[in-house]
């Protein structure tokens, strides 16, 4: 099975034992949710907008033998619209620093 990683974002697969199991480049395509974005008024002087998701931009028609690497968003986008998602996947387990930075992550998830 191929895999296409539709963001902007190298996917560093981690295995149990800590070690990096793989890398997983950006195809260079990038899938996305269209978003809108207005404004919602404020509180004590700070702009409060609303932000809503509309169709998914970039997301290739499915193929046998390929599934696609998106964000959970523009996944959920993608079921919203209809979209049969059986070939999209997001990083999942998410493996973290001790600041909280992500490092990668252990698994890939079904959308």
């Amino acid at each position: 099975m191929e895999l296409e990683n539709l963001t902007p974002h190298k996917i560093t697969i981690i295995g149990a034992d800590g070690e990096v199991m793989c890398e997983i480049a950006p195809s260079g395509s990038i899938a996305r949710a269209a978003s809108i974005i207005v404004d919602d008024g404020e509180v004590n002087g700070i702009p409060i907008v609303r932000t809503s998701y509309g169709l998914v931009e970039g997301l290739p028609a499915p193929i046998d033998g390929i599934m696609y690497i998106v964000s959970s968003l523009t996944a959920t986008a993608a079921r919203r619209s209809g979209r049969t998602t059986e070939d999209l996947l997001i990083p999942g387990r998410m493996v973290r620093d001790e600041e909280g930075v992500i490092l990668g992550c252990q698994a890939l998830s079904r959308a």
